[in-house]
């Protein structure tokens, strides 16, 4: 039997392995779709089955079929159902189950995704299956549940696989690879980075470069993506120096190998853009673009170029090369797709809006921001269905197990029950008189612990019942908390890019700086939504890190270019609920405006501490700054100094206390019950 070759089913977020980081360089490897896109459906006809074929067609056809299962064209339907009626017709039951495993990865592909997951359980269920379809089809139906958003189902299955008796597959020499995606998947960066460090160590001891370059690639996009930038870069170059030292060109497709280094050269280029050195990103990102261009036939290909040109436009823009980035964005335009992903079309319509915003087209940038905020919409609503259509899909299969295994049960509960009434029976005849009283005995507590064990299975099967109805409402009701959040967010964003237009054409430095501080006060609200909508819990906020982003956010809008600000944070570990955490936010956002606007004038250089500790029941915080100090002649009822009112009624508004300690150094104290 010919061994069977792995496909898989995934997408491209960003750039090469953004969500799935291996998951690209295992189609470039292993030969996922290895024939060439532009054979024509009359030669693929060729492959379909008659009455007349024989087995060497058969395999052959299989063999095909590794290949091309992949695509999605009417004839290769034909090829594969004519395949699996000849196998029922002429195969043993090994065959029906390979024509099956075909079948299934061509369903899944197809949206067909529910009959493809019950496919794959009844052939690794089936007694007739082999060690090594076994295999194949648990590693298909492993990253089929990752693509359905079922990772605890994928997890299961990858904890199944005997890995010491695989045939030979890479993720045999480094199995918990696998598991580095899925943690990136979930936001477990530190496992992600520790699983994907062993995996590179694993791929180089046994001389298997391809994969040591994927991983060394992927764990650089987990550094990219926790803020890390000279990590990331670094991995980064050491995969482009596995691939042009232990890499031998002249065994790759010439386009493949060029398209491979782009993308590498691609994410050296979008870390530098990220660290503002454009003018080092540009070159890179041209190398990229060309790379992708002599692949076009290739969605992947494609798909990289759109993404490349887009970011391209944003260097341009930097260095003040507005008519260049306007080119890459037609560009774009030009390649893209209606059926190319939802994260394409907004990303085309965010670099319209920056550059439409760069050039002064206050209309065009406006008409581009609703653009993209009725496609954001229209994508949420089409992931959320789309989610939970997922999650029927990828349960129903373990519903009807569960089901099965229950009626096995009872199956086997009244095959005991009849043997053992025979043998009663028997027993009753031999010694009828000797017995008779020991025989009713014993058929009383028979049937009382029948009902007994009846009356537990049912109990059981009632809580089974309210567990299944339970997680489905919660999984729902996360859903539209996600998606409140989510559009919570997207009108405070509205909001604030009105307020930012309106002060662009507003003459009065007084309106535009109350316009400013309005626009600052709404991105902090929109700020600490967007957390939620990320955070896995939606009614309270990882209070840490949020704040250390509120406070650069909140300096960096009133940063001078002669004013150096140090910031002490010092917080601990706290999930705030979301009662709390927008007055705060909005408190320490005041204090830190006021102390940007006031306290530092004149100065070159200044420092923000800001403390926030658990006392008990209630939280302190204490915020200081070194500048010039509270005016003593200033008041709350000063009709300039809004700021301080706007932080007593929030102070109220969490029943806080708010003291000032001392005037210069400004420090002041908030003190507040935690619930």
């Amino acid at each position: 039997m010919k061994q069977h070759q792995i496909s898989y089913v995934w997408c491209t977020e960003n750039r090469m392995l953004h969500v799935r980081p291996t998951l690209l360089l295992i189609a470039l490897f292993i030969g996922v779709s290895a024939v060439s896109s532009s054979q024509e459906s009359t030669s693929i006809r060729q492959y379909i089955l008659d009455s007349n074929a024989g087995r060497d067609d058969f395999e052959r056809n299989l063999e095909f079929l590794d290949d091309e299962v992949l695509k999605i064209e009417a004839s290769l339907l034909e090829v594969i159902e004519s395949t699996w009626e000849w196998s029922k017709v002429n195969g043993d039951s090994n065959d029906i189950l390979r024509a099956q495993f075909v079948r299934a990865r061509h369903f899944f592909l197809t949206g067909l995704k529910g009959k493809s997951i019950g496919i794959l359980n009844s052939i690794r269920s089936s007694p007739s299956c082999s060690a090594e379809l076994k295999f194949s089809t648990t590693i298909v139906l492993r990253d089929f549940y990752v693509g359905l958003g079922a990772y605890d189902k994928a997890f299961e299955l990858h904890q199944e696989i005997d890995w010491m008796n695989a045939p030979e597959f890479y993720q045999k020499y480094a199995p918990e690879s696998f598991l580095a995606g899925l943690y990136l998947e979930i936001g477990d960066y530190e496992k992600s980075l520790a699983t994907y460090g062993s995996s590179m160590k694993k791929m180089a001891s046994h001389h298997k470069p391809y994969w040591q370059l994927s991983f060394t690639n992927s764990r650089g996009v987990v550094f990219e993506r926790i803020g890390m930038l000279d990590s990331a870069l670094a991995h980064y170059l050491e995969a482009r120096y596995i691939l042009e030292t232990q890499i031998d060109r002249s065994s790759m497709d010439p386009v493949r190998y060029n398209y491979i280094e782009g993308l590498l050269i691609g994410n050296q280029g979008q870390i530098l853009a990220s660290q503002g050195r454009h003018l080092e990103a540009i070159p890179l990102f041209r190398k990229d673009i060309e790379a992708s261009i002599l692949d076009l036939s290739r969605q992947e290909a494609r798909i990289n170029a759109i993404t490349s040109l887009l970011k391209l436009s944003y260097s341009y823009i930097a260095i003040d090369e507005a008519p260049k980035a306007d080119n890459c964005i037609h560009r774009s335009i030009e390649l893209i797709q209606t059926t190319d992903p939802p994260y394409l079309w907004d990303a085309l319509y965010k670099a319209k809006s920056h550059h439409a915003e760069f050039i002064g087209n206050d209309k065009n940038a406006l008409l581009a921001l609703q653009e993209l905020i009725a496609l954001r919409d229209s994508i949420q609503s089409h992931q959320t269905l789309i989610q939970t259509q997922n999650v029927v899909i990828a349960y129903e299969s373990i519903i009807k197990d569960r089901e099965k295994e229950a009626q096995r049960k009872q199956i086997e509960v009244l095959k005991q029950k009849t043997k053992l009434q025979q043998e009663t029976n028997i027993a009753f005849i031999i010694v009828i008189i000797i017995t008779v009283i020991i025989a009713g005995a014993v058929i009383y507590r028979f049937n009382a612990k029948n009902k007994q064990q009846l009356a537990i299975q049912i109990k059981n099967d009632e809580i089974e019942e309210q567990k299944r109805t339970i997680e489905a409402s919660l999984k729902e009701k996360e859903v539209l908390l996600r998606e409140v959040n989510h559009r919570v967010k997207n009108n405070l964003q509205i909001v604030s890019s009105l307020l930012f237009l309106q002060s662009r054409n507003s003459d009065d430095p007084k309106l535009k700086a109350l316009i400013k501080e309005a626009h600052q006060r709404v991105q902090t609200m929109s700020l600490i939504h967007q957390k939620l909508y990320q955070e896995s819990q939606f009614n309270q906020v990882n209070f840490d890190t949020y704040l250390t982003e509120l406070i650069r956010q909140s300096i960096s809008s009133y940063r001078l270019h002669d004013l150096k600000v140090e910031t002490n944070i010092d917080i601990q570990y706290l999930d705030i609920k979301m009662d709390k955490a927008i007055p705060l936010s909005l408190i320490i956002h005041e204090l830190v405006t006021n102390s940007m606007k006031h306290a530092f004038q004149d100065l070159s250089e200044g420092m923000i501490a800001v403390q926030l500790r658990r006392e008990g029941d209630r939280l302190l915080l204490r915020y200081e700054d070194d500048g010039s100090g509270l005016d003593p002649a200033s008041s709350k009822h000063d009709p300039t100094n809004i700021g301080m009112k706007v932080i007593e009624l929030l102070a109220q508004q969490i029943n806080g206390t708010i003291q000032l300690v001392t005037r210069s150094p400004l420090i002041i104290q908030l003190d507040f019950p935690l619930d």
